[in-house]
């Protein structure tokens, strides 16, 4: 009981307790027996499992020797020692836990006494402590120490369970002690945590992320309105986890919707079918990526027809260099609905789809069968198209014309002769899903609106309406006329696409006129016309609009092959270098060439003090009449190439500079647009010059002799207009073909 370091106490001697019996002997003698005290000398050090003990010696002469007892219970001994005559023992190899002792004596004859007063001690084993148990660091290299502390002997080791934890020092040692360790640093953006087993005991290391900033490039992409697909990187520390989704129901994820660290995202975009361009957005890794999609294109023709000997040809080109052209034509009826037409000499169908290689062609011809009936076209492609529909009747001629632009507001110049059967009409074609309400009104050339020139109308959605102006206006006095014809939708959108027809009464005076933007208004001061001529019979008109609510002033300048200034006689007037001329709001003009002199051509440039647009028209007793819409200077352009020496048909081309020398490079291409033999030219033209030619005089070298393709032109230097006229050697053969800018 008393244990290390304190000397042993005794209890009173006089042998054997009273009350125990002897064990394996008379009372009388067992009484003789007489045994000291035992005491616990002392304890080896308290993690040790050596015990001393020493006991009174016994002084009678029958003794024999001593037994020890001990155990881990009171009383209740598991394991006994003959120590022979010895008064002190060490017990050795006891582990960690509370020993009772005692002892006896045994004489010759075996008898043993009762037992001693007993001892007990308690042997504690090696306990280890650590402090601290826990060490937090940022995401930087750092070092530490953790403090041991263990009894004297007690052996400890340290060891490392992360692998970016590295023990310095202090790896095993016995007593109290230090460990040191390091701690690289974590690049990654989350967080880890990580432990070292230090004498038994755990010690936990913690240590924040670098910071999970993310970026992703690109940030934004564009796409045509055809399907495609795109991937956007994403950069990221390792750990730094992140997910992908579309906000965008047109946009698909379709690899990488999460990830951790740096990763890619692959994203799907569907065709495009709306009516208008659209964006959308991915949140990828917590930052916007941007999406855009152009418009599905569409071209409208206000006027189609079939039947009765009326054939109509859609012609298109795809003014791309490097995209291939899909998509569908759509004939529809004045109510919308599919119009069902041969084209090609194919079964009847409403809708033909279409493939056109770049700078390449397709022409869509009806067969003129049947009943006469009328509708427009639309057609949907991939990319802008450039595109024209060309009229044929026996009776009336050719006429072609280009694609008219959806507006809010339009005008044309309209004239009407009754006596000699000339009219105009307007062709008119509800672009927009529902119905469309357009108010028409009837001007002056002053642009004053005359009486019972009044009128609206309703058209079903992608429905159509075509009518002459004395059908519009039934009470207006229309018989001799010449004003313009406005329609204004009555409401924001641009829905209406139009397209003005002057009729004759004879085999030629069939013209299809380009119509003016009134809203959204162009405003362009200056309008380039690539050609005219006069002279021998053959005359240019020009019929001048001003759609804005100011007068105009304008001055006509006419130029020649060298760009030098040409006075050319108008009707009524002395040839001049330039004409000039007022045109009031909402008002025209009505300019005309003699034609009386020798032929002379060139180019036309109007210059107004405001917005001005207009037609030129071709007029010729032996070829008819065609109306040309003004030009849009441009760097390049393609247009359709057709000739037929069987048919007595070719193409002729007009260019002209705008007022910069230019290098012009002209190259002659099949319909899948490849470059054909011969087919190359490169020519110069001055400042405000000009050139035309046929399709065999640009190119005399080529197979033209049975023809269809294009053409594509180039200018370095600055920029041109042109314009395309199929021409055919009898009456009624004059025909615009659409002028594209290159893409």
């Amino acid at each position: 009981m008393g244990l290390r370091g304190r000397k042993y106490q005794k209890v009173a001697s006089g042998g054997f307790s009273r009350g125990l019996q002897p064990r394996g002997a008379s009372a009388a003698d067992f009484y003789a027996l007489i045994l000291a005290l035992l005491v616990l000398l002392c304890e080896s050090p308290a993690f040790a499992s050596d015990v001393h003990l020493a006991w009174d010696a016994n002084s009678e002469t029958t003794l024999s020797g001593y037994k020890l007892y001990y155990g881990t219970a009171s009383r209740n001994y598991a394991t006994v020692i003959n120590v022979a005559n010895r008064t002190t023992y060490t017990v050795t190899a006891l582990g960690p836990g509370t020993y009772y002792f005692a002892v006896t004596a045994y004489d010759t004859l075996g008898n043993e006494s009762a037992f001693s007063n007993e001892v007990f001690t308690t042997i504690a084993g090696c306990e280890y402590s650590i402090s601290p148990t826990t060490q937090s660091f940022t995401s930087a290299a750092g070092t530490g120490t953790v403090s041991v502390t263990a009894p004297p002997g007690c052996s400890w080791s340290a060891e490392s369970n992360a692998g970016w934890v590295t023990i310095t020092a202090g790896s095993n040692g016995s007593g109290s002690g230090t460990v040191q360790y390091a701690v690289s640093v974590n690049t990654a953006g989350g967080s880890r945590s990580g432990t070292l087993s230090i004498a038994g005991q755990t010690f936990t290391l913690t240590q924040s992320g670098a910071g999970c900033e993310y970026s992703i490039s690109p940030t934004t992409q564009s796409f045509t309105s055809a399907a495609g697909t795109g991937t956007v990187s994403v950069t990221a520390p390792p750990g730094c986890s992140w997910s992908a989704e579309s906000n965008a129901g047109w946009v698909t994820i379709t690899a990488g919707s999460n990830g951790s660290g740096s990763g890619t995202v692959q994203y799907a975009v569907s065709v495009n079918t709306a009516g208008g361009s659209r964006s959308g957005t991915l949140s990828i890794a917590g930052q916007t990526f941007t999406v855009s999609q152009e418009a599905q294109y569409l071209a409208y023709f206000a006027q189609f027809a079939n039947g009765s000997q009326l054939v109509s040809s859609i012609i298109l080109t795809n003014p791309s260099r490097t995209e291939t052209a899909t998509g569908l034509v759509q004939l529809l009826n004045d109510l919308g609905r599919p119009l069902y037409t041969s084209i090609n000499r194919q079964a009847a169908t409403d809708t033909i789809g279409f493939t056109i290689e770049p700078l390449g062609t397709a022409s869509f011809v009806t067969d003129g069968a049947g009943d006469l009936s009328a509708g427009s076209v639309r057609v949907s492609s991939n990319v802008p198209l450039g595109g024209g529909v060309r009229y044929f009747h026996p009776e009336l001629g050719v006429a072609g014309v280009g694609e008219s632009a959806p507006l809010r507001a339009l005008m044309t110049v309209v004239v009407r002769d009754g006596q000699h059967g000339l009219n105009t009409g307007i062709a008119l074609h509800n672009a927009r899903a529902s119905e469309l309400s357009l108010l028409l009104s009837l001007r002056d050339l002053q642009g004053r609106v005359v009486p019972a020139g009044s009128a609206s109308v309703t058209i079903p959605a992608g429905g159509h309406v075509a009518k002459f102006i004395d059908q519009f206006f039934p009470d207006a006095d229309t018989f001799d006329f010449q004003g313009t014809l406005a329609v204004r939708s009555s409401d924001s959108e641009a829905a209406v696409a139009a397209t003005a027809i002057q009729l004759g009464s004879s085999r030629g005076e069939f013209a299809v006129l380009p119509v003016v933007a009134v809203d959204p208004l162009a405003e362009p001061s200056e309008l380039h016309f690539a050609h005219f001529a006069d002279g021998s019979e053959l005359r240019t008109s020009m019929m001048l609009a001003n759609p804005s609510s100011s007068a105009s002033a304008c001055v006509l300048s006419f130029f020649d092959d060298d760009g030098n200034r040409l006075p050319v006689p108008l009707e009524g007037q002395a040839a001049a270098e330039g004409a000039p001329l007022t045109i009031q709001p909402q008002g025209a003009a009505l300019i005309s060439t003699g034609g009386e002199s020798s032929l002379v051509s060139g180019s036309v440039k109007v210059t107004g003090t405001g917005p001005v647009g207009g037609v030129l028209k071709f007029s010729s007793r032996s070829l008819g009449l065609v109306g040309v819409g003004s030009s849009v200077p441009t760097a390049g352009f393609i247009v359709p190439m057709t000739r037929s020496k069987s048919g007595q048909w070719s193409t002729g081309l007009a260019i002209a500079s705008t007022g910069a020398p230019v290098s012009v490079s002209l190259t002659l291409r099949n319909q899948q647009g490849k470059p054909v033999s011969e087919g190359q030219l490169e020519l110069v033209l001055r400042p405000n010059g000009h050139t035309a030619r046929f399709l065999e005089e640009l190119f005399p070298n080529a197979d033209t002799g049975e023809f269809l393709g294009t053409l594509t032109v180039t200018a370095e230097g600055g920029t041109i207009v042109g314009t395309a006229i199929r021409v055919g050697f009898e009456e009624g053969s004059l025909a615009t073909l659409p002028v594209t800018p290159l893409r």
